[in-house]
C-alpha cells in the first residue's frame, strides 16, 4: 500500500509541474503573437546622384565630391579631386592646386563679388578687403561677397584668426568655410585666363549642366627655373579584344603658358605645352607610351582624336594620360607654367573594319613595332589632330595546314590495348549518322544528313563571318561517339616562332561533359587547350547594338617557338568529346558537334612572342621533339652541390649503405663503409661536358663511344636529367636507403622509377616496413592471418563455403559459437572449448595477445585459459586451439603457416635488359591503419651475398612517390593482361601464388579480434559487433606481381607490384548500444520580437529536462534495487575486454646497447 501511495504522489507532482509549464508557455506565446512587429525606425532621406555610365569613367569631369552641393555659398571645393582619375605631381611640385573646376562658378571663385571693401595698408602692403574681423564676420555670407573675397581675407588675416578663441562666434564662422584651396590657387585665374572660361560647345554644355572641366595649373619657380610637369591618369583601363578597336576623343585648351628662367620669363611658342598619352599593354606587357605632346592652343579649345586597334593575338589594354609639361627634377627642358584644361574625354569601341575605313595612311600612325621615339608626336613638327596606334599584325592563310587531315574515333592506349568510345559502349561507335569531314559552308548547307542540316539552320546559316569559301573542319556526332581530326606534319625552322590561330563553335554542352578541344603534338609532348563549350565563352562585343561580332565563334591560339638547332615538326589534333577514354563511362558522352575554321598562321618576332597572352584557349609551346625531362632521382645534398659539377654527388634524401653491413644485416658484423672503388651519387645533364672530359676512375666505368659530352650523356642516360649512379670499380653490393615515407590509412600510393644497368649487373628495389620497431628493416609484405576458417553469419565454423549450393547447415556446421565467445564441437557435450589461437602474438609471459597487445587468452603451465582472476590468482575455462582438419579433411579456408608470402622487392636483371630503361612500380593500398616504410635501391644484393661485378653499373632515375586514386583500375587492368598472357579464364582466379594471392576478411580470425562474452556482460549492453555478418565480405586480391619484362603492354620492360593491406586490415565498427547521453547543442539567433518565445521555450525545455531526469533517476534507483537482490557473486569483467591480468615480474636492469649512427633505421 505504501508503494502505491508513493507512486500516486509522484504522478501528481509530475502532472502539476507539466501543467504549470504548459500554461506559462501558452501565455508567453500569446503575448508574443499580440506584440507589434512593425519597424518603427525612420527612413533616412538619401540623395541619388547621377550614375556615371561612360565607357571611360568621368571622361566629362562632372563627377566629384562637391558636385551635389546645390547652393554656391556651400561649395567649398573650389578645385575638386576628380573621381576615377589619379593625379601625379611633378618635381618640383606646383604651388597651386589642380583638379576639376566648375566654369559655372568661375566668376564666383576668381573675382570679387562687389562688396565695398576698404583699401588700406596691412603688414606694409596695400590691401583691399574687410577692414576688420568684426566687419568680415558681420558680412561674411552677404550675396556680394564671393569665395574669392573670403579666400583673400582668410589669407591676409590668417594670424589674427588663429589667435581667436576657438569658441568665439567669429572663429566658428570662419572654420565652417574650410575651402579646398587657398587664395594663391585662385588669385591669378582671372588675370591669366579671363573673367570667364568658355567651354568647347559653350551654349549646349551650359544648357545641359555639363560645365566642369579638368584644370592642371602649373605655377612654380625653383632654382630660378620656371615651370613643372603634372598629369592625370584615367582610372579606367580600356580592354580591346582581337577584332576590335577604339576611338578616343579629347578636348584641350591651354592658357598663359610660360617657361625658361624667372628673369627672362618667355611665352611658350614651342617645346612646351599640354600632352595626351596612351599607355598601352599587349599580353600584359606594357609598351612604350604613345604621346601627342607640346599642345599649345593659346586660349582656344581643340579636339584631338586617337584610334587604337587591338592586337591580333593578345589582349590589348590602354589608359589615358592628360598632362601639362614634360620633365623631371633633373630634366626640366619641357617644364612649363600655366594652364591646361581638358574636357569630354570620350571613348567608343568600334570594329576592326570600322578602324580600317576611318584611318588614313597619311595620318600620324605608330604600330606595335614602332620604337619609343616613333610613338611620340610633337605638335611643333607634325600636322593634323588625328592619330592612330595600331597594335594589329596581319595573318597568313593556312590552307596547307589542312592538306592531310585524317578523322577517327578518339583513342587512348592503356597497357597493350587501344580504347575508343566504342570500347565503353557498343552504341558509341563510328556511324553513318555522324559527319567528320573538311567542308565549305556551301557543302554543309547542301548536306543530306538531317542532323547536320538542323545544325546549319540553327547555328551556322547567316552566322559564318569568315567568307563563303572558308573550310570548316566538322566533327558532328549524332550518337555521342568521340572523334578526333589530325593534321599532317607541320614544320618550324630552327630559331623561328609561329602563331597558329583558328576559330571554334560547338553545340551546347551539358555541364560536366566535354566539348571542343585541340592538342598540339610535338614528338612525345602533348600541349592541350582547356576543353570548352563555345556557348559559355564571353562574346566579343562592340556596343549594345553590335554584340557578338564573331557570331558565337571563339578564337584559339597556339604560340610556337623552336629554340633547338634543327627544324622541328608537329601536328594538331582537334577533338569533340572526351579524350580520356579509359576513365570515362557511358554518361560522359553526348551527341553534338565541334566545328573548327578560319585557320591562319603568322611568323612572330621574339618581341611579339613575348607579348603572347596565354589562358584556357591560348598556350605557348616550345618544340623539342621529345618530352623534356626535368625530374630527378633526388636533390643534391647541401654539402655536395659543388661535387656534382665534376663527379657523382651525394643525394639529399637517401643514405648510402653497404650490402651485408650491420645497417641492413644486424648480425652480419660488417661495418657500413663504402668501398674505395665504388662510385655512387647523382649526376646532372647540365655538366655532361665536364664528365666527358673527366679522367677520374668512375668515368672509365661509364665509358661509351661518343664524340662529345651530349652524345656521351645520351648514350648512357637518354633523356634523364639527374639520375642516381652506382658504378663498381670492384665487386660489391651497394645501395641507398630513403627516409621514412608515410602512407595514410585508406589511401593509395604509387612508388615508381626507372632503372638502366650494364650487362651482368642486377638491381634490387625494396620497400621496407618501418611502421613499428618490430617490423623495422623487414620487407613489406601481406598482413594476412595465418589461419582462416569458413564462417556463417552467426559466427559458426563451417566445413565448406556456407553460400554454396552444397552447404547443409545440419551437417556442415563443425563448431558452434557459444555465448561466452568460445567454440564447441557441434553435437559434442564434453564442454571442451576451442578458439583460433594461430593468429595471435604472444607476450613475455606467453599469453596470447592481439595486435595492440591486449591479452586475449592466458597461458599457465602449458595450458590456455579464457579467464584469470587477479584477486584469487586463478585461471579458469581451458581453451584448445581449433584443429585445421576434421576426419582427415582440411577445414580451413586459408592456411598461410607454411606459405611463402610475397615481399615488396623487384629484381632487374642486366642479362635480360642491358642498356634498356626498365620501369619499376609499386602500388600500395593502406587499410584502416597507416603505414610507414622506406625505399631501398641496390646495386647487387641487399645482404651482400651476390655483389655486382667489377666494371658494372646501375642507374636509377625519375623516382616519384605520389598518391593515386587509380589503384583498383590499374590493378584490374594488370590482372586482365596477366590472365590473357597465361590463358586464364576471366572468371577464374590466378592460382600461381608467385603472381597473385587472394583473401577474404573474417572478423573472427583478425589479429585484433576479442571475443564477446555474454556471461560477463553485467550491464546487458549486448554484443557490440552483433550486426557483423561474414557474408557481407568478398574475396579480394591482396597481392599481384606483373612481370612485363618483354614490354608487351607499353613497348618497354616493366615490373609492377601491387600490395593491398585493406583486405585484412579492416576496422569493424561497433554497433550503437545506446551508451551515454548525447546532448545536442543548438545555437539559435532570434530578432528582438522573438524574446518572449525564446523565454517560453527555455522554460518549457528546462522543466521537461528536469522531469525526464527525475524519471530516469527513479528508474535507475528501482533497477539498482532489483540488481542488489539478484546479483551473482562473480568477479566483475569489463566488456568486451578480458579480465585483469597479473602484473609481470619486475625485470632486471639491462645495459643499454648504443645505437649505430650509420644504421639507416635509426631515426
Amino acid at each position: 500500500m505504501a508503494k502505491n501511495n508513493r507512486t500516486e504522489t509522484w504522478r501528481k507532482y509530475v502532472l502539476s509541474v507539466l501543467s504549470l509549464t504548459v500554461a506559462t508557455t501558452l501565455s508567453l506565446g500569446v503575448f508574443t503573437a499580440c506584440s507589434d512587429g512593425s519597424d518603427t525606425s525612420d527612413d533616412e532621406d538619401t540623395t541619388v546622384s547621377q550614375a556615371d555610365t561612360q565607357l571611360l569613367r568621368n571622361g566629362n569631369f562632372e563627377f566629384y565630391s562637391d558636385k551635389d552641393v546645390e547652393d554656391v555659398i556651400d561649395r567649398h571645393g573650389v578645385v575638386n579631386t576628380p573621381n576615377n582619375w589619379t593625379f601625379s605631381a611633378g618635381s618640383p611640385s606646383s604651388d597651386t592646386a589642380s583638379g576639376i573646376i566648375n566654369t559655372a562658378d568661375w566668376t564666383y571663385f576668381t573675382s570679387s563679388g562687389g562688396y565695398p571693401f576698404s583699401t588700406y595698408t596691412k603688414d606694409d602692403e596695400e590691401v583691399t578687403t574687410f577692414a576688420s574681423i568684426e566687419e568680415a564676420a558681420a558680412h561674411w555670407e552677404d550675396d556680394n561677397v564671393s569665395a574669392y573675397d573670403r579666400l583673400k581675407f582668410l589669407d591676409l588675416y590668417e594670424d589674427e584668426i588663429d589667435d581667436l578663441d576657438d569658441d568665439s562666434e567669429e572663429a566658428e564662422l570662419f572654420a565652417e568655410y574650410s575651402y579646398s584651396v587657398d587664395f594663391e590657387d585662385v588669385e591669378y585665374l582671372n588675370g591669366d585666363v579671363g573673367a570667364g572660361l568658355a567651354l568647347h560647345d559653350d551654349a549646349a554644355q551650359r544648357e545641359n549642366g555639363d560645365t566642369s572641366v579638368l584644370m592642371i595649373h602649373n605655377r612654380r619657380t625653383s632654382e630660378n627655373v620656371l615651370g613643372t610637369a603634372q598629369y592625370y591618369t584615367s582610372g579606367t583601363t580600356i580592354t580591346l579584344e582581337a577584332g576590335t578597336a577604339a576611338k578616343l576623343s579629347v578636348w584641350v585648351r591651354t592658357d598663359a603658358l610660360t617657361h625658361y628662367y624667372a628673369d627672362s620669363e618667355t611665352e611658350v611658342s614651342r617645346r612646351g605645352g599640354a600632352y595626351i598619352g596612351i599607355t598601352n599593354t599587349v599580353g600584359g606587357t606594357t609598351l612604350d607610351q604613345m604621346q601627342i605632346k607640346n599642345i599649345n592652343t593659346k586660349g582656344e579649345w581643340q579636339e584631338y582624336t586617337v584610334y587604337v586597334r587591338a592586337s591580333t593575338f593578345a589582349s590589348s589594354t590602354f589608359t589615358v594620360v592628360l598632362g601639362l609639361g614634360r620633365g623631371s627634377s633633373s630634366d626640366r627642358y619641357e617644364n612649363v607654367n600655366g594652364y591646361a584644361f581638358f574636357d569630354d574625354v570620350s571613348c567608343e569601341i568600334i570594329s576592326a573594319e570600322a578602324y580600317e575605313e576611318a584611318v588614313s595612311s597619311d595620318w600620324n600612325i605608330c604600330t606595335v613595332d614602332s620604337l619609343a621615339e616613333e610613338k611620340v608626336f610633337d605638335t611643333d613638327s607634325v600636322t593634323g589632330d588625328t592619330f592612330a596606334l595600331d597594335l594589329y599584325a596581319g595573318f597568313d592563310a593556312a590552307g596547307d595546314l589542312l592538306d592531310d587531315v585524317t578523322f577517327a574515333l578518339t583513342s587512348e592506349v592503356s597497357g597493350s590495348k587501344t580504347y575508343t568510345s566504342e570500347s565503353i559502349h557498343p552504341s558509341l561507335g563510328d556511324s553513318e549518322e555522324n559527319v567528320t569531314a573538311l567542308m565549305t559552308m556551301a557543302e554543309i548547307a547542301a548536306s543530306s544528313n538531317p542532323t547536320l542540316q538542323k545544325i546549319y539552320r540553327n547555328d551556322l546559316e547567316g552566322k559564318y563571318p569568315f567568307g563563303e569559301n572558308g573550310n570548316v573542319l566538322m566533327l558532328m556526332s549524332a550518337n555521342g561517339a568521340a572523334y578526333t581530326a589530325k593534321t599532317g606534319d607541320i614544320s618550324l625552322a630552327s630559331g623561328e616562332r609561329m602563331l597558329v590561330s583558328f576559330f571554334v563553335k560547338t553545340s551546347e554542352i551539358a555541364e560536366g561533359l566535354t566539348g571542343a578541344n585541340a592538342t598540339l603534338v610535338d614528338g612525345e609532348n602533348r600541349t592541350t587547350l582547356t576543353a570548352f563549350d563555345s556557348n559559355a565563352v564571353d562574346t566579343v562585343d562592340i556596343d549594345d547594338d553590335n554584340q557578338d561580332i564573331y557570331n558565337g565563334w571563339v578564337q584559339c591560339f597556339f604560340f610556337l617557338t623552336n629554340e633547338t638547332d634543327e627544324d622541328k615538326t608537329f601536328h594538331i589534333e582537334f577533338s569533340y568529346g572526351p579524350t580520356s577514354i579509359v576513365s570515362a563511362d557511358r554518361y560522359d558522352f553526348s551527341d553534338g558537334y565541334a566545328a573548327f575554321t578560319n585557320f591562319e598562321t603568322k611568323p612572330l618576332t621574339g618581341t611579339e612572342y613575348s607579348y603572347a597572352s596565354t589562358g584556357d584557349r591560348a598556350v605557348k609551346v616550345s618544340l623539342t621533339g621529345r618530352a623534356q625531362n626535368t625530374s630527378s632521382f633526388d636533390d643534391v645534398s647541401a654539402t655536395a652541390r659543388k661535387d656534382i659539377e665534376s663527379r657523382p654527388a651525394l643525394p639529399a634524401s637517401f643514405t648510402g649503405t653497404l650490402g651485408g653491413s650491420v645497417a641492413v644485416v644486424p648480425d652480419g658484423g660488417v661495418s657500413n663503409v663504402k668501398p674505395e672503388n665504388v662510385y655512387a651519387g647523382l649526376l646532372n645533364a647540365d655538366y655532361a661536358d665536364n664528365y666527358y672530359a673527366s679522367e677520374e676512375a668512375w668515368r672509365n666505368i661509364l665509358d661509351t663511344s661518343a664524340a662529345d659530352g651530349d652524345e656521351w650523356w645520351t648514350n648512357l642516360f637518354g633523356n634523364a636529367n639527374q639520375p642516381l649512379v652506382i658504378a663498381n670499380g670492384e665487386a660489391a653490393s651497394y645501395g641507398f636507403i630513403s627516409q621514412d615515407i608515410s602512407l595514410s590509412a585508406s589511401t593509395a600510393q604509387l612508388v615508381s622509377m626507372r632503372v638502366r644497368l650494364s650487362e651482368g649487373a642486377k638491381a634490387y628495389i625494396y620497400l621496407t616496413d618501418t611502421t613499428t620497431s618490430k617490423s623495422a628493416g623487414s620487407t613489406m609484405s601481406t598482413n594476412l592471418p595465418d589461419v582462416t576458417y569458413w564462417y556463417d553469419d552467426n559466427g559458426n565454423i563451417c566445413r565448406i563455403d556456407p553460400s554454396s549450393d552444397e552447404f547443409d547447415r545440419h551437417s556442415d556446421v563443425l563448431f558452434t559459437l557459444n555465448e561466452n565467445g568460445l567454440y564447441t564441437r557441434t553435437g559434442d557435450t564434453s564442454a571442451m572449448y576451442y578458439a583460433n589461437l594461430y593468429n595471435y602474438d604472444t607476450d613475455d609471459e606467453g599469453n596470447y595477445v592481439t595486435r595492440d597487445g591486449t591479452v586475449a587468452f592466458y597461458v599457465h603451465e602449458g595450458r590456455t585459459y579464457a579467464y584469470y582472476d587477479l584477486e584469487t590468482d586463478t585461471y579458469s575455462t581451458e581453451v584448445t586451439c581449433l584443429p585445421t582438419e576434421v576426419s582427415g579433411e582440411t577445414i580451413t579456408r586459408y592456411d598461410f603457416r607454411n606459405a611463402t608470402l610475397p615481399s615488396a622487392v623487384i629484381e632487374v636483371d642486366g642479362t635480360k635488359a642491358a642498356g634498356e630503361w626498365v620501369t619499376v612500380s609499386f602500388y600500395l593500398n593502406a587499410g584502416s591503419e597507416a603505414k610507414t616504410y622506406r625505399l631501398e635501391v641496390w646495386s647487387g644484393s641487399r645482404d651482400g651475398s651476390a655483389p655486382n661485378p667489377e666494371g658494372s653499373y646501375v642507374i636509377f632515375d625519375n623516382y616519384s612517390n605520389d598518391s593515386t586514386s587509380d589503384f583498383a583500375s590499374i590493378r584490374d587492368e594488370a590482372v586482365e593482361e596477366i590472365k590473357r598472357a597465361n590463358g586464364i579464364a576471366e572468371k577464374d582466379n590466378i592460382t600461381d601464388s608467385a603472381i597473385a594471392m587472394y583473401y577474404t576478411f573474417t572478423f573472427y580470425d583478425a589479429t585484433s579480434y576479442l571475443r564477446y562474452d555474454a556471461t560477463q556482460d553485467e550491464d546487458e549492453l549486448g554484443n557490440p559487433y552483433g550486426s557483423y555478418t561474414q557474408s557481407s565480405y568478398e574475396e579480394q586480391l591482396v597481392y599481384l606481381y606483373w612481370d612485363d619484362s618483354e614490354g608487351l603492354a607499353t613497348g618497354s620492360p616493366a615490373y609492377t607490384f601491387f600490395l593491398d593491406y585493406s583486405a585484412a586490415d579492416v576496422t569493424v565498427e561497433e554497433d550503437d548500444l545506446g551508451e551515454g547521453d548525447e546532448e545536442e547543442d543548438t545555437t539559435e539567433t532570434e530578432t528582438d520580437n522573438n524574446v518572449w518565445l525564446l523565454i517560453s521555450s527555455g522554460v518549457l525545455a528546462v522543466v521537461l529536462v528536469a522531469v525526464i531526469v527525475l524519471v530516469i533517476v527513479r528508474r535507475q534507483l528501482e533497477k539498482r534495487s532489483r540488481r542488489q537482490r539478484i546479483k551473482a557473486e562473480s568477479a566483475p569483467v569489463v566488456r568486451p575486454l578480458p579480465p585483469q591480468v597479473k602484473k609481470p615480474a619486475a625485470k632486471k636492469d639491462e645495459t643499454a646497447i648504443p645505437e649505430d649512427e650509420n644504421d639507416p633505421y635509426n631515426n
